[in-house]
């Protein structure tokens, strides 16, 4: 029993500090991006597959593509092997990143912020990868991530990534 709440607490106090990422997101100066009545989606997948587990925040934003669906911030935490996002290995013996995408957003904005991103070394933590889990056709055109090694790296990748998506957010959804 103690072995599960220690489960249940370390992903209580994730999902913790990715809600703050994303409150912090919101209430930046992004007006119009986001409802004042945000409705958060809250995901878990505690079954194997090609994730071992992902804790994830959801919300949806104001803005709508061309076929009508809203745009939704993405911020969470996932556990894979290190190839899923193409990689050969990462900095330490690890399976696990935090991450943020826009579902629905346009393709060419995200790769120019992506491409600005590996140019400058202010972004340097951060990495950009394909979406791998919507079903069907892909709706975020790509991830940005940190991988993480240990637990402080989980809020300094999420202070990052908060400090990235605050910066591009408004040049994405464009």
């Amino acid at each position: 029993m103690k072995a599960v709440r220690l489960v249940d607490d370390f992903e209580d106090e994730v999902y913790d500090r990715i809600k703050d990422t994303l409150d912090d997101i919101m209430t930046s100066e992004q007006e119009g991006l986001f409802d004042n009545n945000l409705d958060y989606d809250k995901g878990h997948n505690p079954t194997p597959g090609p994730t071992y587990g992902t804790l994830r925040f959801e919300g949806t934003m104001m803005q709508t593509n061309s076929d009508g669906n809203n745009l939704k911030l993405n911020i969470g935490l996932e556990w894979v092997e290190p190839e899923t996002q193409g990689r050969d290995e990462w900095p330490e013996p690890l399976l696990c990143y935090v991450y943020y995408k826009i579902k629905y957003a346009p393709t060419e904005p995200f790769q120019a912020v992506s491409a600005a991103t590996r140019e400058s070394n202010e972004w340097d933590a951060i990495s950009v990868g394909d979406e791998q889990w919507d079903s069907g056709q892909r709706v975020a055109p790509g991830i940005f991530y940190v991988p993480i090694v240990d637990g402080d790296d989980i809020e300094e990748g999420l202070s990052v990534l908060g400090d990235h998506c605050t910066t591009f957010v408004q040049q994405m959804v464009e």
